[in-house]
């Protein structure tokens, strides 16, 4: 049988040759892949096997030491650029995660943050106790007529910063400086010294307002007030006088003691210069104790107050009392 060789189209045989070499080719890259390491790459792997199997403080410390150049640079020679490369792989993978600490550390950080501003408020709350802003401080501020930095009420300056008479000593009044004192309403200021006292009358601001009263109208321009320069006198005047004024004489004084009343006083005209008449004894009781106990209920519409405009106490309440005549 005679055979008949069939030629191949040069198409098909180019296509072959072609199939041939990439054949060749992706075996060559294959085989290139399955080969052993060098002994530089295996040292690089070394140090990836490392920087995995730290701890979290220690792949910090990692980082550090994969960033460092002259670390990768005592390697081995030619390929110091491959591990350096392949080391700067690790070291951004260790510098995520010094960014994850970092970010721990900006979370200690509020932290810290809180707490310095816990300190910074504690710190504030001791500051509040002492002097501030507003009254009280020590300094004069808008609003202010003065501000000593204390809530001393007998001083020249109340706790509400308004200035006030004073007598230069801020002690409280015995009772038996005071007893004058309160039984007129007015507030009591021992003198400096301590030898005698002051009733004050702050609410008498004006002189037909300190006529109600047994005090002495006086001016910051008065003889009084210049011959008591340690006082503090308040424009346009102050409604005063002296314990020792409103006192009665110790013959007096006796006479109402014995017949068992509470306070010997003297009788004051309207300006509170001098005296009406004999002094009076008080007995505080009611109207029915009051004729036993040897003295007259007194109202004011009574004749007698009309005469005697500063004998009843407490603001013009009715009182037991009597002139000491009546007694003797």
């Amino acid at each position: 049988m005679t055979m008949t060789t069939q030629s191949i189209p040069t198409q098909y045989s180019t296509t072959s040759n072609r199939l041939h070499w990439g054949v060749a080719a992706l075996a060559l890259l294959i085989g290139a892949c399955f080969s052993s390491p060098s002994d530089s790459e295996e040292a690089d792997t070394t140090g990836v096997g490392t920087g995995a199997s730290s701890s979290g403080s220690d792949e910090v410390q990692g980082s550090q030491e994969g960033s460092d150049p002259s670390a990768g640079q005592t390697t081995a020679g030619g390929t110091v650029g491959l591990d350096t490369g392949t080391s700067g792989l690790d070291t951004g993978t260790s510098g995520l995660d010094t960014g994850t600490s970092g970010l721990d550390t900006g979370t200690a950080g509020v932290d810290g943050s809180t707490d310095g501003s816990e300190s910074s408020s504690s710190g504030a709350a001791e500051e509040s106790t002492g002097p501030g802003v507003g009254c009280g401080n020590g300094i004069v501020d808008a609003g202010e007529a003065c501000d000593d930095g204390n809530d001393n009420e007998l001083d020249s300056c109340t706790s509400e910063c308004e200035e006030q008479f004073a007598t230069g000593n801020d002690e409280v009044c015995s009772d038996s400086f005071a007893a004058h004192c309160d039984y007129f309403a007015a507030q009591c200021r021992m003198r400096v010294g301590g030898n005698d006292s002051t009733c004050y009358w702050p609410d008498a601001t004006t002189l037909a307002e300190c006529d109600g009263e047994p005090g002495i109208w006086t001016t910051p321009d008065s003889n009084y007030a210049q011959n008591n320069p340690e006082m503090n006198f308040l424009e346009p005047g102050v409604c005063i006088t002296n314990t020792s004024n409103l006192s009665c004489s110790n013959a007096s004084a006796a006479i109402c003691s014995n017949a068992g009343a509470d306070l010997c006083f003297e009788s004051k005209p309207a300006n509170g210069i001098g005296n009406l008449g004999a002094a009076l004894c008080y007995w505080d009781v009611n109207e029915a104790s009051c004729p036993a106990a040897g003295g007259i209920w007194t109202t004011p519409d009574s004749g007698f107050v009309q005469g005697q405009p500063n004998v009843l106490p407490n603001d013009d309440q009715a009182a037991c009392i009597t002139q000491v005549t009546n007694l003797e």
